[in-house]
């Protein structure tokens, strides 16, 4: 019998306004029963981040702190290989190259449901890890693009450029719930691929 070892429950916040941050850890910690480590500067992130390296499953991140005022908190976040929100009250840095970066969400703070809707973020990344996805795709990078890009919110990822191989990994991943299959594929048409993995499970 293999032991799993337990996913990450940590969150990390980094935002200075303390007013944010407070409804942040209070939000997510009573809402999810999470424990968040919440940081005002990126001093402070990167102290957490060395002494839980592993443990942080996404991190909410302002682009604008006293000692990183030009987004470099979000770098070092996603560099670390945390998934990262970015939830800011500025539009002076471009959302392409926030996205081109790979950060799993950008939120504004200009909308009254902001708040609310970076907290219900949290949940539905832990509710994600039980969903499985096949990514079918027989041109390489995009495969990898897309897997890439679901798997930073926290969905079991599969992937594979044949039609072949998508049959056995669903057979092999009962968590597999979703299916995003391109539709020219060199061995498969991806609409009678589609039909036929639904009839498998």
């Amino acid at each position: 019998m293999s032991l799993i070892p337990p996913q990450p429950r940590r969150v990390l916040t980094v935002e200075d306004s303390a007013t944010f941050s407070a409804m942040l850890k209070c939000g997510i910690e009573e809402t999810h029963g999470l424990t968040v480590d919440a940081a005002q500067t990126l001093a402070e992130a990167r102290d957490y981040i060395q002494a839980h390296a592993h443990d942080y499953f996404v991190a909410i991140v302002d682009l604008h702190l006293p000692d990183a005022p030009h987004g470099e908190a979000a770098h070092y976040v996603v560099n670390a290989g945390i998934p990262t929100i970015v939830f800011t009250g500025s539009l002076t840095s471009s959302a392409e190259t926030l996205w081109e970066l790979g950060i799993a969400d950008y939120v504004h703070k200009d909308s009254l449901n902001s708040l609310p809707y970076v907290i219900w973020a949290v949940g539905r990344y832990l509710a994600n890890r039980e969903i499985g996805i096949l990514v079918v795709d027989d041109m390489n990078t995009m495969c990898q693009h897309v897997a890439q890009t679901l798997a930073l919110q926290h969905f079991s990822v599969f992937s594979t450029t044949n039609a072949a191989d998508a049959f056995k990994i669903v057979r092999q991943q009962p968590t597999i719930k979703i299916a995003i299959i391109d539709n020219y594929l060199e061995s498969s048409n991806g609409i009678n691929l589609t039909r036929e993995l639904a009839e498998q499970k």
